[in-house]
């Protein structure tokens, strides 16, 4: 019986959870692709040119974070008088929620539904500067000519999950138009039972030097809305005391959509807009990719685990030819042939020599 080799085996399996873990990075790498995809040309292509006649590209780029949201905004703001100032906007905050997907042990799908809201600010000029950027072409290293950014504070002030803040302790992120804010519970959960209430927003102006980076000691706060009278930032901004944000009015209860999404019913009673994501035009990349990736594995494992034994084998079969081809030929009767002399004079026979022709051919040439 053959000895059982442990540390091969041992060698087998940890290449066989490697190979999965590999497989599995790259299936999920390529399934979260297809959104970018589908936001470039579905989103971005078709609708943002329409940003200012519309709430098409809202819509779309809600489908794109497979979500939804109502279409009655919970606050709204619009300063667009450039006396009062350099900044010029409009900003909605519509409540609504996104559906994230996850993948456990890389394949297996599971969703978990997500309430929160949805920061939209747009028709955006700075000194009379149109910033939208409508007829841009798709370019997702672009740079832009004015930095803002836009700072969230909360209440309680300090969450386990912000990322980003400033001195103040706000949640930061980088104004674009073309990616309006989601904040869902992912941010705002402080515990099981207790969410953070948005008290704040302020945008402020970062100006850049020659090279387009950032002078952050010149930063100016240039708007300010919230809910606890805080004037600190001074008098320049324009400040607003009227947000209204609790967590009643951005989340949807069971009476009102049942499911991770809503039915027709709830979406007409609701004003809701939704609409179903397809990504399933985009599975190609998967595929690929998965295919790719198996290929190349199968051949680290071949030659790291098989290739000794077929080569041996390979080489076993061609000693086994050698060696037949030796006894076949080791087995066959040697055949001697007698050499035939019948044309050749005897030992000591002369032969006469003929000069008849060659005096003739002397005579001739005389």
């Amino acid at each position: 019986m053959k000895k059982v080799n442990v540390t091969q085996i041992l060698g087998y399996i940890l290449f066989a959870i490697a190979a999965y873990m590999l497989i599995g990075m790259f299936f999920n790498t390529s399934v979260i692709s297809r959104t970018s995809k589908y936001y470039e040309e579905k989103v971005y292509n078709e609708h943002y040119k329409y940003y200012d006649q519309n709430s098409d590209y809202l819509d779309a780029y809600l489908t794109a974070g497979n979500g939804f949201y109502d279409k009655n905004p919970i606050y709204t703001y619009k300063q667009n008088d450039p006396a009062v100032s350099d900044l010029n906007f409009s900003l909605n905050i519509y409540r609504t929620r996104v559906v994230r997907t996850s993948y456990k042990l890389y394949f297996f799908k599971q969703q978990t539904s997500s309430d929160g809201y949805v920061i939209e600010i747009k028709d955006l000029k700075y000194k009379g500067e149109d910033l939208m950027g409508l007829n841009d072409e798709y370019n997702t290293k672009e740079v832009p000519n004015h930095l803002f950014r836009v700072y969230l504070r909360f209440d309680p002030a300090v969450l386990p999950h912000v990322k980003e803040s400033d001195s103040k302790g706000a949640y930061a992120y980088t104004l674009s138009p073309k990616y309006p804010a989601i904040i869902d519970k992912g941010l705002l959960q402080i515990d099981k039972d207790t969410l953070a209430e948005l008290i704040e927003i302020r945008i402020v102006h970062v100006p850049l030097d020659a090279e387009k980076n950032p002078i952050e000691d010149n930063k100016e706060t240039l708007f300010v809305v919230n809910s606890d009278n805080n004037k600190f930032y001074g008098d320049n901004p324009i400040y607003v005391h009227d947000l209204d944000l609790s967590v009643d009015k951005y989340t949807f209860t069971k009476t009102e959509v049942s499911g991770l999404f809503p039915t027709e019913t709830e979406v007409q009673a609701q004003n809701l807009s939704y609409q179903k994501l397809d990504l399933s035009p985009y599975n190609g990349g998967v595929v690929l990719s998965v295919v790719i990736i198996t290929f190349i594995v199968l051949l680290a494992a071949y030659f790291m685990f098989f290739n000794k034994f077929v080569v041996a084998r390979v080489q076993e079969k061609r000693a086994e030819k050698r060696l037949a081809a030796k006894q076949a030929e080791s087995m066959n009767p040697q055949v001697h042939q007698e050499a035939i002399f019948s044309d050749t004079p005897e030992e000591g026979e002369v032969v006469e020599a003929n000069f008849d022709d060659s005096e003739e051919s002397d005579k001739t040439l005389n």
